[in-house]
Order: C-alpha cells, then structure tokens, then sequence
C-alpha cells in the first residue's frame, strides 16, 4: 500500500469507502471554524477483511508520518 507522507497538519483516519465519508464534508469546515486553514483530512481506505500485513503497513506508516 502507497501512502504519501503529509505535506501539511493531515488528520488521517481508516475505512472502507472513505471519500464517500460525511466527515469529508464536514472537517474542512470545522478546521476553518477553528481556524486550521492548512489543515486537510486524508482517508485510508483498506478493504473488509483484508490481511493483517496491510493494517500494519498503514500503523506502522501513521507512527512515522510526522
């Protein structure tokens, strides 16, 4: 799995389908609310059921990303 390291503060979360996620609406407004303005969200989509190996590869990715 390919997960490009942020460019800016990214709040990064898992699914299934996550562009089709509500918070994809909703978090840029509430990071304007707060006054985040380089804040962006990235979701992570990783398929039910997929192998232990990839959950990994994507903590092991989130633990580093600075």
């Amino acid at each position: 799995m390919q997960i490009e390291p942020a460019k800016s503060p990214t709040l990064r979360f898992i699914g299934v389908t996550t562009a089709k996620s509500l918070i994809m609406k909703v978090f840029p407004l509430w990071a304007k609310e707060l006054g985040l303005s380089n804040a962006t969200i990235k979701g992570i989509d990783i398929e039910i059921h997929a192998d232990k190996k990839i959950y990994r590869e994507v903590v092991d990715f989130l633990k580093s990303d600075e």
